[in-house]
């Protein structure tokens, strides 16, 4: 089934269906911590960046309003972590 046939929109159900694919959440993380590792340098934050990107998603599933797709929505979570990491590590070497 291609990701386009999987993102078919289902307004009764708030969780998009690829939430309960094991397959697929394993090739996103994947990907999410490729991109997170290449971003932040830093293979431990790169993991902590993914893993509350993805607690993000899960808890705000209900907020997915399928106007993209659910990886294009994940990763836009992910960017957002990424930058508040990067946030802080600046912060931390301005003040030391």
């Amino acid at each position: 089934m291609t990701e386009a046939a999987q993102e078919t929109p289902d307004h009764g159900n708030p969780v998009p269906p690829n939430m309960s694919d094991p397959v697929f959440l394993g090739e996103l993380r994947r990907q999410m911590l490729k991109f997170a590792t290449l971003q932040l340098n830093n293979p431990d934050l790169a993991e902590d960046a993914v893993q509350e990107a993805l607690i993000g998603a899960i808890k705000n599933a209900s907020s997915f309003a399928r106007k993209a797709a659910f990886k294009t929505w994940v990763f836009a979570i992910l960017k957002n972590k990424i930058a508040d990491t990067l946030r802080q590590r600046h912060r931390l070497v301005e003040a030391c």
